[in-house]
């Protein structure tokens, strides 16, 4: 049962990103979602398409990267990593990296910290 978020609930935005881990990417609407009302938990795509998860299926994100600016708190799940990947940062994903607010809390899930580390 999914309890509505209180009007003066921390905004959290999870980056959903190409080669996401589907485990990585419930954990905080799990976690977060299930604290009474105190985190209002969104998803958000670098483009606001649907993103290819690391296996066989697609996830579509609820918003696009505008929501990112609107965050206290950002959090990039793990995602598919390989040496092409780790050696160049994602230029759509630096770019919806670009709206976060200054002071907002940037958070990583396991690999999500390569990103984190390219911006």
């Amino acid at each position: 049962m999914r309890r509505e978020p209180r009007p003066a609930a921390h905004k959290v935005v999870v980056l959903v990103v190409d080669g996401v881990y589907p485990f990585e990417l419930g954990i905080p609407q799990h976690v977060l979602g299930s604290a009474g009302g105190r985190y209002e938990v969104m998803t958000a795509g670098v483009d606001g398409k649907p993103v290819r998860a690391v296996s066989d299926l697609t996830v579509t994100p609820g918003h696009g990267p505008e929501v990112l600016a609107e965050a206290d708190t950002v959090i990039i799940p793990g995602y598919a990593i390989t040496q092409a990947s780790a050696a160049t940062t994602d230029s759509k994903a630096l770019d919806a990296l670009s709206r976060v607010r200054p002071g907002t809390r940037l958070v990583s899930i396991c690999s999500g910290a390569f990103l984190l580390a390219g911006t």
